[in-house]
């Protein structure tokens, strides 16, 4: 089984990804967050056995404001990470999705921007077609 993960390069602390974390990327592209900041999309694919290693890593990674996401779709779970702090989201389950945006508020990240229910089909819900 494996994650896949999400991660906006410039929410890394001096946007330089370790290296012994790219060989989990599997693809990069441009983004423009809010339709409007241009940004670098990493996607990441990580294993089981690595992932409780990867996502401490990104807990130390990460800049206030900025939130990284990892699905395990076949557990259905979402694991939402923040500066110093991961919690999780049960696919279908209101409450840890809340619980965790009550987190987030507290990195000063706006609601909108975590649709975490939706993040288990869609890596961007709320994307300008």
């Amino acid at each position: 089984m494996t994650a896949r993960g999400i991660v906006i390069r410039e929410s890394i602390i001096g946007q330089i990804l370790p290296s012994e974390l790219d060989t989990y990327v599997v693809k990069k592209y441009p983004y423009k967050m809010d339709g409007v900041v241009p940004v670098e999309i990493l996607v990441l694919e990580v294993g089981e056995t690595e992932l409780s290693s990867v996502l401490f890593v990104f807990m130390e990674l990460l800049i206030e404001g900025y939130y990284a996401h990892f699905v395990e779709a076949e557990k259905d779970k979402l694991y939402v990470v923040f500066p110093h702090n991961v919690c999780v989201v049960l696919r279908n389950d209101e409450i840890t999705a809340e619980r965790c945006r009550a987190i987030g508020r507290t990195y000063n990240i706006p609601v909108v921007q975590m649709s975490f229910e939706e993040l288990f089909e869609e890596d961007h819900p709320h994307a300008s077609v």
